[in-house]
């Protein structure tokens, strides 16, 4: 009776299996799971609307998702920088798009590529100047780089940290002195995002 259960259970188990792999199949050819970007143009003070109808979505093309958004405002424009992934590749890249005050929204535009993974375009300016810092984890490092000519050109300034395992290092100004929180892997068997 014992055998009859336990050969039960892995019919049961195998059944499931293969159902789950049709439906999951199917599933992910009628729908693409891509990250996306939503903005709200508002003359209000208040920046951010909890009305989430008044946001409208910005979709990436199928073969690809945006993340990590920085904005910067020029000339009434505004200019998203954010992780492109495309799903071929596997591979972030550093890419923005132009917003105009009439919604109107351009082409991406790759403005830092490497040969290795790159995202969480963190950006900020100090002394008119402004600087990025890309997650460089798959490098090993945290870049630092200075925008050439705006919006565009983009070159290393300088590597901050060798030698590391760190994501989403972002820069906070205080009393003067310059702080960097990152999240970094101590140890080889850590996952990045649990500490």
């Amino acid at each position: 009776m014992k055998k009859e259960s336990n050969n039960f259970h892995v019919l049961f188990d195998l059944c499931k299996k293969i159902y789950l792999y049709i439906y999951n199949k199917i599933f992910n050819r009628i729908y693409i799971f891509q990250w996306s970007l939503s903005y709200s143009l508002t003359n209000n003070k208040d920046l951010f609307s909890r009305d989430l109808y008044k946001y409208k979505n910005i979709i990436p093309p199928k073969d690809r998702f945006w993340a990590d958004p920085f904005v910067i405002k020029r000339n009434s424009k505004y200019f998203i920088y954010f992780e492109e992934l495309l799903f071929k590749k596997n591979k972030g890249r550093i890419s923005y798009i132009e917003l105009d005050k009439h919604g109107q929204i351009s082409d991406s535009r790759v403005i830092l590529e490497k040969d290795y993974h790159l995202s969480y375009p963190f950006i900020f300016e100090d002394n008119n100047e402004l600087y990025m810092i890309p997650e460089t984890m798959e490098n090993n490092t945290i870049e630092l780089y200075k925008c050439m000519n705006f919006p565009n050109k983009w070159e290393l300034d300088h590597i901050m940290m060798e030698d590391v395992q760190a994501v989403d290092s972002t820069i906070f100004k205080y009393n003067k002195k310059y702080w960097m929180f990152t999240n970094m892997r101590l140890n080889t068997n850590d996952s990045i995002n649990e500490k």
